[in-house]
């Protein structure tokens, strides 16, 4: 009995030897996942940070051109209403022009 039992303690020596092997290598590929993992979090951390630094680039950039899009459209207003101003002025001396020369018309017809 005492063989029995010293070929099982023998046994269980093999197994738990295969146990820490098998766990030394699932250790090692936690390991090598882990850092798998840790470097693609740190890449597209990285793509992150070029993607958001790309889109505030372009949002200031829209922001600029928006900005010089008012001022343009500020001066075309202040333009047009000049326009409209001498346009109102001419139709205004049109008018007197017409006046007088209705008038004189009528003096010298009169």
């Amino acid at each position: 009995e005492a063989v029995r039992a010293n070929e099982r303690v023998h046994g269980l020596t093999l197994n738990l030897s295969k146990l820490k092997v098998d766990y030394a290598a699932l250790l090692a590929e936690l390991e090598k996942t882990r850092e798998h993992f840790l470097d693609s979090q740190e890449q597209v951390s990285k793509e992150n940070e070029a993607e958001i630094k790309r889109l505030s680039q372009k949002t200031a950039e829209l922001e600029e051109a928006l900005e010089r899009a008012r001022f343009e459209q500020s001066n075309l207003t202040r333009k047009l209403q000049a326009s409209e101003a001498r346009i109102g002025d001419a139709v205004e001396e049109e008018k007197d022009l017409q006046d007088e020369l209705d008038s004189g018309k009528n003096s010298i017809a009169g």
